[in-house]
């Protein structure tokens, strides 16, 4: 073979290695782009029910708080009426929280694609607000053992769920007049207090997110 024919052959194998590696790397650098879209509408359509979720049980801790708070002075002052009587037992009975949606940062995750995010700012903020629900599920978990272990049972052992409707029970006036009924009291408010806070912290994170992600992407 002629030197000049197998040098022109060696480029055309060249270039033609060349063209396959652009292309491919056009169709990697495509297929990125289309993974990073699908994840970032799944990121908006997640936190957009989160963001729901939080305000709706923000809102109920905050009016769960005013009555308990409005309670307590009545128990101080000595004029708590039976008649509000339910409405405590409902916060010592109850526990709160949010029914989160992360399927798609999980899918991310499992699948190493978090780095498909190319904007920088953006991914500390998905990993950290993923990362702070730890954080709420914790204080969450912590008001339900609460409830479990403490209101529950003192709900079983000290009142009269039979009565309840009656505001002339002499049991559950006793009850209430004792100094535990007054400490269980400020211990829920304490726990929804604590619930409420990190409930504003992650509602603050949740929207900025939010925010950027239809920024970049919307």
């Amino acid at each position: 073979m002629k030197p000049k024919v197998f040098f022109l052959e060696v480029i055309i194998v060249v270039i033609g290695v060349s063209l396959a590696f652009f292309a491919e790397n056009k169709r990697q650098k495509y297929l990125n782009k289309k993974t990073e879209n699908y994840y970032a509408k799944g990121l908006i359509l997640d936190l957009e029910h989160n963001l729901e979720e939080i305000k709706f049980n923000y809102k109920a801790d905050s009016i769960a708080y005013i009555k308990l708070n409005t309670i307590s002075n009545d128990v101080r002052s000595d004029n708590f009426s039976l008649d509000s009587l339910l409405n405590v037992i409902i916060h010592f009975w109850y526990s709160r929280s949010i029914i989160f949606h992360e399927s798609t940062y999980q899918e991310m995750v499992s699948r190493g694609d978090i780095s498909l995010i190319q904007n920088d700012s953006l991914r500390p903020m998905i990993i950290d607000y993923f990362g702070y629900y730890d954080g709420v599920q914790y204080v969450e978990n912590h008001n339900s053992n609460m409830v479990t272990g403490l209101g529950i049972p003192y709900i079983i052992s000290n009142i009269d769920l039979i009565n309840l409707s009656n505001s002339n029970s002499t049991h559950n006036q006793s009850a209430v007049s004792k100094p535990e009924f007054f400490n269980m009291v400020i211990f829920f408010m304490g726990f929804i207090e604590d619930r409420m806070h990190v409930y504003n912290v992650f509602h603050e994170k949740n929207r900025q997110l939010l925010y950027t992600l239809k920024e970049h992407y919307n």
